[in-house]
């Protein structure tokens, strides 16, 4: 047995790994509980230490050969692997201290049926070789309970610390998976969100496509209505030139009629004064009329003429004039409509100017908020990229972390698989080696049962065996039999038998107890009411057996193991920890002839009152 006390050196939160002949025997974090190990004396251990981000930090490999016997061992821990034989005398820092130790039973000689109380101990008396033989079956006894009690402490300490390791994996594992439903969460938000954000694209997309198309619709109908009035502009212009010339052309007209119209009002004049001097010329006329007469009627005729002629003329004239003011009134209406026009022109022309202004503003901030939002969408695009990465990356980490550590459960289960099998080897081997010690007893009981009858016949000292007191004689039967556990003095011939009250005297020679109103045999009280104050305490040893090794009991010191769903992985852990224990009772047989036959004994390692037999009834082992 090996038990490793002390680690020394900087190694804080570091894991230790043991094995034992290439074996893994445990795992451990803390060393205040100095855990031991079982090893064969030629066995090797083997310690790796490594920190909490799996980096190793130092291993040390020992055969058990070079190790003390019964005391501690400074052994270093190095990254080398090699054996170490011999040990150095003097270890730096980080070491671990190593205790071996062996606890075999010391030989015992054998008792057999041929064999004589002489060659055991010849100088030994028969009262001294009885009271010797049963110190050594109770030594025997005890030290089969301890061993016994060991292995179950063992068996214990091994399913707690398997459950416990079990226990750890299963948190990380749930962990794990709690944060893998996390990131899946949040990815399920983040695609919504992608979407959103996708909608809300496509949705100024569109708008800004609307926007797109009633801007070339608005630019097509300025161009139109911008191509439509430069046409009229132009028509106008034209117009405007053909007005103008025709305007020059009727001034022309205009001054070459006042011109005309001087120069007639200048022959009218002439013509005025030539009336005027023809009336003075027809006043002399009338007073030469005489002598005038045919002259003057011809030259009067001629006159009257061309006065008619000039009346004519001057009345077209004067009709010309009018038209032509007129008309020179008419071409000032239609100029000032023509203006008139081109002011109403030039205001919707600056109205859709505006417009137009206004809707390239619009389309400005349209397109400016356009490349805002599409500068947000290359931006979440480009984070939800950067998520899926470390998603993806987090989902791989934690794959290969599960997939780590199914692997290494498989492997603790395996290894546990092969330590249990190692325990059912060592139980085995244990259990046929209590047989053969039990069989020893049961020869050497038989022996003393033989001696103890032979020996009856033998004159003895009435002072020492049958004293007159009646408490010495049944605590000097008790510590015979065995049985004096069962009994507790409470006065001067008074015991205490489980929930009974027995008082002790002494009749006609004979030890005779009371209990209630009759008296009886010891060995008669010992028939009737010792199997069952056995049955009682067996009872009571096996349920507080099963509550401390029950999954529903709520031990403060002891955790339960089936709290865990470990039964696809690792049954024989529940067949461990559920495993009913049912310790076997006991019930007496009667020997009708016993001075022929002397009772043999049955025993089970785990109680020790069975190897002391009593005088009429013998205790046998009904295994259930």
């Amino acid at each position: 047995m090996i038990s490793l006390i002390k680690l020394e050196g900087t190694l804080d939160d570091a894991t230790c790994y043991v094995t034992i002949n290439n074996q893994l025997a445990d795992i451990l974090t803390d060393f205040n509980s100095q855990p031991t190990f079982e090893i064969s004396e030629s066995g090797v251990i083997k310690i790796i230490v490594k920190n909490s981000k799996d980096q190793l930090l130092g291993t040390a490999s020992v055969d058990c050969k070079i190790l003390p016997l019964n005391l501690p061992q400074w052994i270093p821990l190095t990254i080398e692997t090699d054996q170490k034989c011999p040990l150095p005398e003097y270890i730096e820092q980080p070491r671990i201290l190593l205790l071996y130790s062996s606890n075999k039973l010391p030989s015992v000689t054998e008792v057999t049926e041929y064999s004589s109380v002489t060659d055991t101990q010849s100088h030994l008396g028969f009262d001294e070789l009885f009271t010797a033989l049963t110190e050594k079956n109770n030594g025997l006894r005890d030290r089969v309970a301890e061993l016994e009690n060991e292995i179950m402490e063992k068996k214990w300490k091994h399913a707690e610390k398997i459950h416990n390791c079990i226990n750890d994996k299963t948190e990380e594992t749930t962990e794990l998976i709690e944060n893998l439903d996390k990131m899946k969460n949040k990815c399920d938000q983040l695609t919504l969100l992608k979407n959103e954000l996708e909608n809300r694209a496509n949705s100024l997309e569109m708008l800004y496509k609307q926007e797109k198309y009633q801007r070339e619709y608005l630019e097509k109908q300025i161009n139109r209505v911008t191509q439509e009035y430069e046409e009229l502009l132009q028509a106008e212009s034209k117009k405007m030139m053909e007005y103008k010339n025709e305007i020059s052309s009727l001034y022309e007209k205009l001054r070459n009629t006042q011109e005309n119209l001087d120069s007639a009002m200048v022959k009218l004049r002439d013509c005025e004064i030539q009336r005027d001097d023809f009336k003075r010329a027809s006043v002399k006329c009338n007073f030469l009329q005489n002598a005038l007469d045919t002259d003057k009627a011809t030259l009067f005729s001629l006159l009257q003429e061309k006065f008619e002629d000039s009346e004519f003329q001057r009345k077209i004239l004067a009709e010309k004039l009018e038209n032509i003011s007129s008309n020179k009134s008419e071409e000032k209406k239609t100029i000032t409509i023509s203006q008139d026009h081109c002011a109403n022109y030039n205001k919707e022309f600056l109205k859709i100017k505006e417009m137009l202004a206004k809707l390239n503003k619009k389309v400005n901030s349209l397109e400016s908020e356009l490349e805002v939002k599409n500068y947000e969408i290359l931006k979440l695009e480009h984070e939800k990229d950067k998520l899926r990465i470390s998603c993806s990356d987090k989902v791989n980490s934690l794959n290969t972390e599960k997939d780590f550590e199914i692997q290494e459960l498989k492997n603790l289960i395996e290894n546990i698989k092969k330590h249990n099998e190692n325990l059912k080897n060592t139980i085995c081997l244990l259990t046929d080696q209590i047989k053969i010690i039990s069989e020893k007893l049961i020869m050497a009981k038989q022996k003393n049962y033989e001696l103890t009858h032979n020996n009856r016949e033998l004159p003895f000292d009435k002072n020492k065996l049958s004293s007159g007191n009646a408490d010495e004689r049944f605590i000097e039967y008790m510590k015979c039999y065995g049985i004096h556990q069962h009994f507790q003095r409470v006065a001067e011939g008074v015991y205490t038998f489980g929930c009974k009250k027995v008082s002790v005297t002494i009749k006609n020679g004979y030890l005779v107890c009371r209990v209630g109103g009759g008296y009886m045999m010891i060995e008669e009280f010992l028939m009737l009411f010792m199997s069952q104050e056995l049955k009682n305490e067996l009872n009571e040893s096996s349920s507080q057996y099963n509550t401390m090794v029950s999954p529903n009991s709520k031990s403060p010191h002891k955790k339960s193991v089936s709290a865990h769903d470990c039964n696809s992985e690792e049954p024989h852990t529940d067949r461990i920890l559920s495993r009913d224990y049912s310790l076997s009772t006991i019930s007496y047989t009667h020997k009708e002839n016993q001075e022929e036959s002397p009772p043999k004994a049955r025993f089970s390692p785990v109680h020790k009152r069975s190897f002391t037999p009593l005088r009429k009834s013998m205790p046998t082992r009904i295994y259930k």
